[in-house]
């Protein structure tokens, strides 16, 4: 992005935000921006100094965690954490709790410790079957291992020291035995409360601005932040193998170029008639049921509505040399959603449409 910033200030000459996730907040993008006039807004990475000092000032004053919007107690909370430096450009900083991602974290996160429990299990039973020389080889060989736990904690730990003697074959008169090797136990568990805490941390994060002369709300630095995983959402559904772009070999740039524009214009339209629809469905309090049928959807994605239909029995029926043209099958939910959305939208979905096309003749 740093090698393209004059066309991209040519390309979209009213651009005043470029907004990104934690990639674009570095210190050489902050100086680059700045000397272009462009403004960003994008979120700290959580191991950089200034989003720490951000995450020391909600441990020492947890109180300041407010309500973004007041009309949602149970919303995003946040809390102003004054000013910092990224790349030598001043930033406004915003600490940010989402607990509606909990649920989602938990998820990733319990993944997470199982996958480290599996890989701590498989050492443990490594360590049983290949023993150690001696016991410092073996601490040692613990200790490297559990100093990388997160997730996991490793308890109950044994040495058994192998004695035998340092020489193969029969011992000699009055040899004693040594320690040949140590065999190393213990159990594994997963760590519930750095789980726990895992989850928690997750669920902050920081933003921050180089626009510092704006007198920003904590709604509208969120909202800002927030527009650009809408943009990476619908972007993500062009790599969809539903949509084949993959089964497309171009080498020509003009024709790449040409494909993208034409990709970009269906995104477009892809994007417009998903707020559309939900626009519509809002209003008139419509749902469509969830892939496991178990809930109903009043915000469903674009994706999920291609998906309902294809796997709906829809069936158009006609008969060859009469006037017989039946569209069957199209699901109640969706009727209401399309005659919502206005007649246009339902033309491919009645049997009129069709019998102008269909043959009459024998």
């Amino acid at each position: 992005i740093i090698d393209y910033w004059k066309l991209i200030k040519q390309q979209f000459s009213e651009l005043r935000y470029l907004v990104g996730d934690s990639a674009l907040c570095t210190s050489e993008i902050a100086m680059t921006a700045a000397r272009n006039g462009i403004y960003f807004v994008s979120r700290i990475p959580d191991k950089n100094g200034e989003a720490v000092s951000c995450f020391e000032k909600l441990k020492a004053s947890p109180q300041s965690l407010v309500p973004v919007d007041k009309d949602e107690p149970d919303g995003p909370k946040a809390m102003w954490c004054g000013e910092g430096v990224i790349g030598k450009q001043k930033v406004r900083k915003l600490l940010v709790q989402n607990e509606l991602l909990t649920g989602r974290k938990t998820e990733t996160v319990n993944k997470k410790a199982e996958k480290e429990l599996e890989a701590v299990l498989k050492a443990l039973k490594k360590f049983e079957i290949h023993p150690c020389k001696c016991m410092a080889d073996a601490e040692k060989q613990v200790t490297e291992l559990t100093s990388k736990l997160k997730l996991v904690s490793v308890s109950d730990i044994t040495y058994e020291e192998v004695k035998g003697y340092k020489s193969k074959g029969r011992p000699k008169k009055d040899e004693e035995k040594v320690t040949v090797s140590v065999i190393v136990r213990a159990n594994a568990q997963i760590d519930t409360e750095a789980v726990k805490d895992t989850v928690e941390k997750a669920t902050y994060y920081v933003l921050c601005t180089n626009d510092t002369e704006r007198k920003w709300t904590m709604s509208d630095l969120l909202s800002t932040y927030k527009k650009q995983s809408v943009v990476e959402r619908n972007w993500k559904y062009l790599k969809d193998r539903k949509i084949l772009v993959g089964a497309l070999f171009l080498e020509s740039p003009s024709r790449i170029n040409a494909l993208m524009w034409l990709m970009t214009l269906a995104l477009l339209i892809f994007s417009a008639t998903e707020y559309l629809m939900r626009k519509k469905m809002a209003e008139n309090k419509l749902s469509i049921p969830s892939p496991d049928h178990r809930t109903e959807l009043t915000r469903p994605s674009m994706m999920r509505v291609y998906q309902y239909l294809s796997n709906s029995s829809i069936c158009l029926t006609y008969i060859p040399g009469s006037e017989f043209v039946k569209l069957t099958g199209v699901p109640k939910d969706m009727q209401k959603i399309l005659l919502s959305m206005g007649e246009e939208w339902c033309r491919y979905y009645v049997s009129s449409t069709y019998k102008t096309f269909i043959s009459t003749e024998v």
